[in-house]
């Protein structure tokens, strides 16, 4: 099955509350290799491939004010001012 996972920071922290994306499933050998499609439809029905995806929890995130407000001075002010 070829399911992407996840990656570092919060997607991995709150993976378990977070929805899967559709996801179509594949036949591989032993060396993981996809195999090609008349062996995959002989082994997997056209019907069960795909497998939907399924809704998640919301996650709402938020940033300190006066750190969001440094951040758009920053911003702002220009890629030449960043590094002085």
């Amino acid at each position: 099955m070829a399911r992407p996972s996840a990656g570092a920071g919060l997607e991995r922290r709150w993976k378990r509350s977070c929805a899967e994306p559709t996801a179509t499933d594949i036949a591989v050998d032993a060396k993981g290799r996809e195999l090609d499609k008349d062996t995959q439809e002989a082994l997997i029905p056209e019907t069960e491939r795909l497998v939907p995806a399924t809704p998640g929890n919301n996650l709402v995130l938020s940033i300190d004010e006066k750190l969001q407000r440094a951040a758009d001075v920053a911003f702002l002010a220009g890629p030449e001012r960043w590094w002085r």
